[in-house]
């Protein structure tokens, strides 16, 4: 049988069996699935060798948890998940065996209502600066027990800055220069101006302290207007240079 109750479901009957003496029994083995987010691992178990996820920095996690034993089911389950020392979700569930005197195989918590049980609100956290640790524990009906703690570490999407002389900031995930500026964008891959004696123009690139920032084509006899690069006797105009013996009317140049 499996009871629905909008995104949470627990599978009480599913695969039903009988509870062995303990020597024919097992521990449960537990998992933390998950369903939603930027992460590097679909699901962590207790048999996992890898019990740290990575989550890209500001991602929203939803998790489910399991318990499987397919030797004589499980009785009790527990998930909580911790921000810190803040508790976010803390969530139980006891099953038993039914008229038949059969139990579940395998139990699910993918929800919470908020006071300790299951229930149709999301397990959804946020990863941002610290750690989220969430930690699962199942019994089996001869008290045969098993835990996991899975810890999800925010990471940046980058690992690396192509811009040369530049690096991570692994606070804001961005690629900054040693004056604590972005590196230049007007430079293939990126580049720390500052750091070869020049000043970044943007959308054009490291440029020497004296030619101004506009077009690469400005020279030091040049001066830029705008977008235009005009000779140091001509007059700046929105539609252009003014040639000497002319002015800016508008956006055209008039004679004098």
């Amino acid at each position: 049988m499996v009871v629905v109750m909008g995104v949470a479901f627990v599978c009480t009957g599913c695969c039903s069996l009988r509870v062995p003496p303990p020597e024919d029994d097992a521990a449960p083995v537990v998992a933390v699935i998950n369903m939603k987010g930027s992460v590097d691992q679909s699901e962590v178990s207790s048999t996992s060798t890898i019990k740290d996820v990575k989550a890209t920095k500001g991602t929203t996690v939803v998790i489910w948890g399991k318990a499987q034993n397919s030797e004589g089911g499980v009785q009790h389950f527990s998930l909580a998940v911790k921000d810190g020392a803040k508790t976010l979700y803390d969530v139980a569930m006891t099953t038993a065996p039914d008229a038949n005197g059969e139990v579940s195989e395998t139990v699910f918590i993918a929800g919470s209502n908020g006071a300790g049980g299951i229930g149709n609100q999301q397990l959804a956290f946020p990863v941002i600066s610290g750690p989220i640790t969430v930690t699962a524990n199942a019994v089996n009906f001869n008290q045969m027990a098993s835990s996991l703690t899975v810890t999800y570490v925010p990471t940046c999407p980058i690992s690396s800055c192509d811009a040369r002389g530049a690096t991570l900031d692994e606070e804001t995930c961005s690629c900054r220069c040693p004056s604590g500026l972005p590196p230049c964008d007007g430079v293939q891959g990126g580049a720390c101006c500052e750091l070869e004696g020049l000043h970044c123009c943007p959308n054009e690139g490291c440029l020497p302290q004296w030619q101004d920032c506009c077009r690469k084509a400005c020279t030091f006899s040049g001066k830029c207007c705008g977008s235009y690069c005009c000779q140091r006797d001509q007059t700046c105009c929105q539609g252009g240079c003014c040639p000497a013996g002319y002015y800016c009317c508008g956006d055209f140049c008039c004679p004098e």
